[in-house]
């Protein structure tokens, strides 16, 4: 049990304490050293100027599939829809059969109190 020491000296113990040295280990200096003042315009300007580049090269692209896709009647672009995902896509999910986890604890009567009676 608890056996009290006598007199303990408070001072003594104050005076331990603003002495004690911090004996946890110093922050580890990582990789990473902010540089300062970024200059955020510079580099918005330099992302811009990339970009221009490619560009012309993927506009043609982009017509080509647009040509392709005029020369389609309305008839022949909807078929792809009604014909073809009738069969590929199930509209209506089988029913999933549950497994009976608890056996013979099916009497299981909820969570609540049985009531007094």
């Amino acid at each position: 049990g608890y056996q009290p020491i006598g007199k303990v000296d408070i001072a003594a113990i104050r005076a331990a304490a603003k002495n004690k040295v911090d004996d946890r280990p110093t922050t580890v200096k990582g990789a990473y050293e902010p540089i300062g003042k970024v200059d955020i315009a510079a580099i918005r300007a330099k992302a811009q100027q990339k970009p221009s580049e490619p560009e012309p090269a993927a506009r043609p692209a982009a017509a080509d599939d647009e040509q392709d896709n005029q020369p389609k009647s309305l008839a022949e672009r909807s078929a792809a829809f009604s014909q073809s995902s009738q069969p590929e896509r199930l509209t209506s999910l089988p029913k999933p059969k549950v497994a009976n986890k608890f056996g013979g604890a099916a009497s299981f009567g909820g969570t609540k109190a049985p009531t007094p009676g």
